[in-house]
């Protein structure tokens, strides 16, 4: 969101003199800099007027629907792509106007001038949000949160959250990320760095090819919307949580605003030189309005843009601000130029900013995603006191700041005070984070060693209650140390380096669940020179037929590696629990079929049991009740069969199958716990943490002594 200047109560016609802004001479309200006007047009409504209430009044509408449809509808109403197009709107009708009066663009003032202006009010938000989480957010999330902020007042909030919606190793069941509304003042700031180039380049080519300005710019952005629209379109269909937040995806959003503001100028000439009536342009003011409030409600916002789809609210935008002054007393403009509204879009930015915490926090105290009208009312109320506050003691004090536009180092030094400010809560929390524990296996420390002795070791009151520690989750994955490449375009990671020499090879193949086995092997591997690799793909199991695209090639290349280089001992998930429909475990499927595959070929297969899934967050469960509260245990018999129901397979003379069943050390007694023997089991709602895994080796090694695994 743009920063938003207060109007000027200045009459119609009169003249303005220059406006200090972000956008070196065009405020929010399209002041001009006093260095050149607009096409002269007959009407002084649509061309000589440069001062545009409404275009605050639709900043308000845009807000507000933002606002609501988050608070009580958990809807995307698509508002933020209007606060797009309205700040490419006027940040290209001001650097046009800077071209054509051949006055100097100022590129990297400009950028001190914007950054500072958008940095201080973010700043406090930042910093009051990091504060938020370290006072009442669950410890496992601390960690991604930190970054966030990092990504948030460095303005690539977008990317992290592109990536990490893709990513299936990013925490699972995180919840909400507060910080998650600085993705499009992300986006946003990284087109306010490259469109001011953009200009730059424009200008190179008007001085020294005689390029003529409007049409050079108009090709820039018209190239820019068409090969952006279509990577929209593209990406949306085939990977729509990462297009959401991909600034490539957006781009044509702001070309679109910026062929508006070149456009203009032209379409109002053309309107002034016929006698088409104010009443045609009142009336499509209004169609573009309705449209712009029916869009969330209609369309699936979050789940199609930002598509072709995005077309119709931002389209709609058009239609109003094209529409512009109707001079009637009934057109969309009166509203929208109404004194309400424009308090609204006053504060749009910082209104903004503060909403989105409010409400994320608010919903975790209260353990309700969804507000009630009390709720939500109280929360509207909250984030319009705070943007006002922030808007009338931070962001104005800044942008009337003279001292510190007036150099170039002054801005750089307002935006570098404001990164310490934003960042220093983060700093603290991220020195918590960087302490060291004990590891698992340590003093009392025992985890699954613990199951079947008769006393377990109690932590002393100076160390911790038991590891790993709830805020340090995020290095729970069992990764090894050496990545390695098994041809085909599937790359792995080993316990050894390439080329180390080793007694035996263990491939751990299947999904993530197999992945975290593979750290009960480990020790064992460690102590007897085994190879293990882990070629795990997440989330990608063994029956192709149902399997994405993605997962069918790389099932369908693993077999034929496997079969090329076969190792001695490859693991395999061989149940699965389903929390669905009235099921517990039932055999893992494809499992069979992957198994008698790898028999067939002379392959021992270690097919093990799957671990409990639990229908909640494990770690915020500890952390809000305690590791002994009996909210965070289950029955053993919710989850498993009394017998484990592993699907036969026939062995050959030249490999064998052995089972491993852990459901003992998972829950004994017949109770699944969270914490067992001073370790942390689970570090989400379905994956036992490394720490726990490690503690199952001895008890993994003499199952498969028990079966005659060759060790």
């Amino acid at each position: 969101m743009v920063p938003a200047e207060r109007s000027p109560r200045s009459g119609r016609g009169r003249r303005r003199g220059s406006a200090r802004s972000p956008f070196a001479g065009l405020s929010a309200h399209g002041r001009p800099s006093g260095r050149c006007a607009l096409t002269p047009s007959s009407d002084p409504s649509l061309s000589a007027r440069r001062f545009r209430p409404e275009l605050q009044g639709l900043r308000a509408v845009a807000i507000l629907m933002v606002v609501c449809y988050h608070i009580w509808f958990d809807r995307v109403s698509g508002g933020v792509d209007i606060f797009l197009l309205i700040s490419a709107f006027l940040l290209t009708d001001s650097f046009t106007r800077r071209l054509e009066a051949d006055a100097p663009l100022e590129v990297v003032a400009y950028w001190g001038k914007a950054f500072k202006r958008l940095l201080a009010p973010a700043a406090i938000v930042i910093a009051g949000t990091m504060i938020a989480v370290a006072l009442w957010y669950p410890p496992s999330r601390f960690a991604d949160l930190v970054v966030q902020s990092l990504a948030s007042a460095t303005f690539w909030e977008n990317w992290h959250l592109a990536f990490r919606g893709v990513d299936y190793y990013a925490a699972d069941g995180d919840g909400v990320s507060p910080f998650q509304q600085f993705w499009s003042l992300s986006i946003q700031s990284q087109v306010f760095f490259l469109w001011p180039l953009l200009f730059a380049l424009a200008a190179l080519a008007h001085r020294r090819l005689r390029a003529p300005l409007r049409p050079t710019l108009l090709l820039v952005f018209g190239g820019i919307f068409t090969a952006s629209l279509a990577w929209s379109v593209v990406s949306t269909a085939s990977q729509q949580s990462f297009a959401y937040f991909d600034t490539r995806t957006r781009l044509w959003e702001f070309a679109l605003g910026s062929l508006l503001a070149l456009g203009l100028p032209l379409l109002e000439s053309r309107m002034s030189s016929t006698d088409r009536p104010a009443r045609v342009r009142a009336a499509a003011g209004w169609g573009g309005l309705v449209a712009i409030l029916a869009c969330g409600w209609i369309v699936d916002v979050q789940g199609a843009f930002p598509g072709w789809i995005a077309l119709w609210p931002l389209g709609a935008a058009v239609v109003v601000i094209g529409a512009g002054d109707t001079r009637t007393r009934w057109g969309a403009d009166r509203l929208l130029s109404s004194r309400p509204l424009r308090w609204v879009g006053d504060i749009s930015y910082a209104l903004y900013l503060v909403h989105w915490p409010i409400l994320v926090t608010v919903a975790l105290l209260v353990d309700d995603e969804h507000p009630d009208l009390v709720q939500g009312t109280a929360i509207v109320a909250a984030s319009l006191l705070l943007g006002w506050l922030l808007t009338r003691f931070v962001d104005t004090p800044v942008r009337r700041w003279r001292w510190a536009s007036a150099r170039i180092w002054r801005a750089g030094a307002v935006i570098t005070a404001s990164l310490v400010l934003a960042l220093a809560p983060a700093a603290v929390v991220q020195q918590h984070l960087q302490r060291d524990l004990p590891e698992a296996g340590q003093g009392p420390y025992i985890g699954a060693a613990a199951v079947g002795a008769e006393t377990t070791p109690t932590p002393s009151r100076f160390q911790e209650d038991f590891v790993p520690s709830l805020d340090q989750l995020d290095e729970e994955w069992v990764w090894f140390d050496h990545p390695c490449d098994l041809g085909r375009e599937i790359l792995c990671d080993q316990l050894l380096p390439e080329g180390a020499a080793h007694e035996k090879t263990i491939v751990g193949y299947g999904n993530s669940h197999v992945q975290q086995f593979m750290g009960s092997l480990e020790p064992l591997a460690r102590d007897r020179s085994w190879q293990l690799t882990r070629p795990t793909i997440g989330g990608c199991d063994y029956l192709l037929e149902q399997a994405s695209q993605e997962c069918v090639v790389w099932n369908e290349q693993m077999r034929e590696l496997l079969v090329e280089r076969p190792p001695d001992a490859v693991v395999l998930q061989a149940t699965l629990i389903r929390r669905e429909d009235g099921d517990r475990e039932v055999p893992m499927p494809g499992y069979a079929e992957a198994g008698q595959f790898l028999l067939d070929h002379g392959i021992d297969v270690i097919a093990i049991r799957d671990a409990p899934r639990w229908p909640y967050q494990v770690p915020e469960c500890v952390h809000a009740n305690g590791e002994d509260s009996p909210a965070c245990t289950m029955p053993r018999s919710e989850m498993y069969e009394a017998t484990a129901p592993f699907a036969p397979l026939q062995q050959t003379t030249e490999a064998r199958i052995f089972t491993i069943d852990p459901v003992d050390a998972f829950c004994p007694d017949g109770v699944c716990r969270p914490v067992i023997g001073n370790v942390l089991v689970f570090f989400d709602d379905n994956h036992p943490t490394r720490a726990f895994e490690t503690t199952l080796a001895p008890e993994v090694e003499r199952q498969l002594r028990d079966q005659g695994f060759s060790f």
